[in-house]
Order: structure tokens, then sequence, then C-alpha cells
């Protein structure tokens, strides 16, 4: 392995270290998973300053780290929910922040690239809601609608840290990379 490869995997290996600190310092956490955090912004950094692949790479450790560290089972019997939660709620969540990289370079603006992974992000938790969560709202007796509590449920903590790390990276984009890929 070059000196340059080694670098980048202990960078990467150090922002995922990072995001597993940030995402214990919540603003807010909701009681069945989900909180405000700055646990993205090293995650997309990361790809952002090394590419797709160490993005992904790094999306996928942190999202496994995240399985040990804060699995938020419900008393589901059925392993296929089980199955559905760890790929829906862990790991396309932030292996999909991985792509930041390359949906930078065909939009060549920052805010539209972090937008649009935290959108596929939302769009797996929004999922995985209305397959795993209807089967626990219906148990409540609840006359709420699967669809607007998913919506409204993993809105209530995804758009206040989506304009959190859009205006993060708006911000300091440039002078982190200057600062990470100076030779």
């Amino acid at each position: 392995m070059s000196i340059e490869k080694l670098k980048k995997f202990l960078i990467s290996s150090l922002i995922i270290s990072l995001a597993v600190i940030l995402s214990k310092i919540c603003v807010f956490k909701l009681p069945n998973g989900g909180s405000v955090n700055l646990s993205m912004i090293p995650i997309v950094l990361c790809s952002l300053l090394f590419g797709n692949k160490l993005g992904i790479l790094s999306g996928l450790i942190y999202s496994v780290i995240k399985i040990v560290l804060n699995i938020n089972l419900l008393p589901i019997v059925n392993i296929y929910k089980y199955f559905t939660i760890f790929i829906l709620d862990y790991i396309f969540p932030y292996i999909v922040l991985g792509f930041t990289n390359m949906i930078n370079k065909k939009t060549n603006n920052i805010k539209l690239s972090v937008f649009i992974v935290i959108f596929l992000r939302f769009l797996s938790h929004f999922t995985s809601g209305i397959v795993i969560w209807s089967e626990y709202i219906e148990n409540l007796n609840s006359n709420v609608d699967i669809l607007v509590y998913s919506l409204i449920y993993n809105c209530s903590y995804l758009i206040p840290e989506a304009i959190i790390v859009i205006l993060f990276f708006s911000n300091f984009y440039s002078i982190l990379l200057k600062v990470f890929l100076v030779q």
C-alpha cells in the first residue's frame, strides 16, 4: 500500500471516529430512532475529499458501528423486518452519503449535492417508516395515516440536520479542502 493510500485510510478512520462522537452529541433525539446531530458532516466530507469508494466505505463502517452502538429494535419476531430495519434505517442511509463526491462532480454545486444525498437518506428512512413502523403504529390503535406519520417523523429530524449540514458545507467546504488536501 502506498503512503498516499495509507494516509487516506488513516484520515478516513479519524473521520469515521469523529462521526461516531458527533452522533452522541444530539440537539434532540426522537424515541424510535433519529436525532439532530452533526454525524453526517464527516461522512460527506470523506466522500468529498477522497471520492466515492472511501466515502461509501466510510458510510458502511459508520453504519455498522451505529448498529452495534445504537440499534433500536422493536418487539418484532419477523426476521425479514429486522433485515429491513438494518438495510433501510442503518446501512443504506449512510452509504448513500458516500455518493456526495460523484453528485458534486456532476452538479458542481455543493449545496445541491449535499441536499440530494440527504434526500436519498430521507427516502430510505421514510420507506422504513412505512414498511416497518406501520405495524407498530397499528398496534397503538392510532388513527394516523402511516404515510403522514413517516413523513412527519423523519422530516422532524432530517430537515434540521439537512439545514445544518448544507450551511456547514456552504461556508466551510473550500477551507476544508485546503486543510485536508494540502500536499
